[in-house]
């Protein structure tokens, strides 16, 4: 079986870069990444990892993105599903759609913590 950290990395990173702020509080580049793993050991893992690959630079209190990508859209469609971040049943679905990647779906109140 794969590792979460393997499988889930080329994600994360897509996800990261498509954030349209410059600077996000350590809190709320933990709540993008929990878009994926709600684990803390795996959420310190990806920090260290989007790090090392230059990714992202720690300053104090703050996530300083430094490789980003503008290629994202959000579609909002009619649906009966139930949110993939927080669980709950939702009518309208937001899907993330990223450079190679479709995340969703999310209600309305999750899709914002994407920072997109």
């Amino acid at each position: 079986m794969q590792d979460f950290q393997d499988y889930n990395r080329d994600k994360i990173f897509e996800l990261v870069k498509s954030v349209s702020k410059r600077k996000l509080k350590i809190k709320e580049f933990v709540e993008l990444i929990k878009f994926f793993t709600k684990d803390p050991e795996n959420i310190r893992k990806i920090i260290e990892d989007s790090i090392n690959q230059g990714l992202i630079k720690r300053n104090g209190s703050e996530i300083i993105i430094l490789k980003r990508n503008k290629r994202v859209r959000i579609i909002k469609e009619r649906c009966n599903d139930y949110c993939r971040r927080c669980n709950r049943k939702i009518v309208n679905c937001h899907y993330v759609m990223l450079h190679n990647l479709t995340l969703g779906p999310y209600g309305s109140e999750c899709v914002k913590k994407f920072f997109i």
